[in-house]
């Protein structure tokens, strides 16, 4: 308003030039004051942020306030309320809801698995004789398997003894007796004299699995050789002859093409123990049964003793 008074004071003295409407006076304050009042609004603003923006980058003040930390989850400790369907046990659930909506028990089974029957004549196997004990051993060495060998002047008998010679040089079609990676406890014994000799070989298995495996493997060899070759040069037929021991059991004879001389073979399976049974003579291939009479009644003696490493045991006397 001075200013404006001041213009008008000047030029009421001056005396010259034209005056402007007064219209054009009054816009013209109109824009100094308006003009003046933005200058003021402009100044307050920049002073609120000179203090607020301060107060929000150092996080103090109601506008910088941090936000409060999230309450940790507090734990009931009252007792469960027991739920419209309550759950029950699986006896309680197999009872009251049998048939095919019952779910199957999670509980592994203990039942024995069914016994496997041995393809031959004789015991069946199963998978629940007698597991192999530290014992074994130690029954192999009081076992009596030099019972009823021919002792003579004229006779050499080695063993019993877990280092004699058994049965594990003889072949059927270039194959072991014993399978070349049984590694079970032994116990063998020899008796040589002129014409004669006799050898016997024990082995217990750690499981009648393991036996069964052995008598498998060895019925397969002798079902499938008719003839091999002979250590003289010529031939020997193969004939698979069944015994009575009243177990598992394979018998066979090998004797020469068209004469005479040659060996006989038993082998029977007690539990997880096998006793095999080897005889020389002058046998004709016609002769093998009555030639296996012997080591028949053989085995039928052994498998008595024998029976400690069945599931059942020995019987008591």
């Amino acid at each position: 308003m001075r200013e404006l008074n001041q213009r008008l004071h000047d030029l009421g003295h001056a005396g010259s030039g034209p005056l402007l409407p007064a219209g054009e006076i009054r816009r013209l304050g109109d824009r100094r004051r308006r003009r003046r009042q933005g200058a003021a609004v402009m100044a307050a603003a920049a002073a609120v942020a000179a203090v607020v923006v301060p107060l929000v980058l150092t996080g103090s003040g109601p506008l910088g306030t941090a936000p409060p930390a999230p309450a940790a989850p507090t734990t009931s400790v009252s007792p469960p309320q027991p739920t419209s369907s309550p759950v029950t046990s699986s006896t309680t659930a197999a009872t009251t809801a049998p048939g095919p909506t019952s779910s199957p028990s999670s509980v592994p089974s203990t039942t024995r698995p069914p016994a496997s029957t041995s393809a031959t004549s004789g015991q069946s196997a199963t998978t629940s004789d007698s597991a192999p004990t530290g014992g074994d051993v130690s029954a192999l060495a009081t076992f009596p398997l030099a019972r009823g060998v021919v002792s003579s002047i004229d006779v050499t008998v080695r063993g019993p003894s877990p280092d004699a010679q058994g049965l594990d040089t003889d072949t059927v079609c270039g194959q072991g007796v014993w399978d070349p990676q049984d590694t079970a406890p032994r116990l063998a014994v020899t008796a040589t004299g002129p014409e004669y000799e006799e050898s016997r070989e024990l082995r217990v298995y750690d499981s009648a699995i393991s036996a069964v495996a052995q008598m498998t493997r060895l019925v397969a060899l002798v079902g499938s050789c008719t003839q091999q070759p002979a250590p003289d040069g010529g031939t020997s037929d193969i004939t698979l002859t069944p015994v009575a021991t009243g177990w598992q059991s394979v018998a066979w004879g090998s004797t020469a093409t068209g004469s005479r001389g040659g060996d006989v073979f038993l082998v029977n399976r007690v539990g997880r123990a096998i006793v095999a049974i080897h005889t020389t003579g002058s046998y004709a291939a016609s002769e093998v049964a009555a030639a296996l009479g012997g080591p028949t009644e053989t085995a039928r003696s052994l498998a008595t003793p024998m029976c400690r490493w069945t599931e059942a045991g020995c019987p008591t006397p």
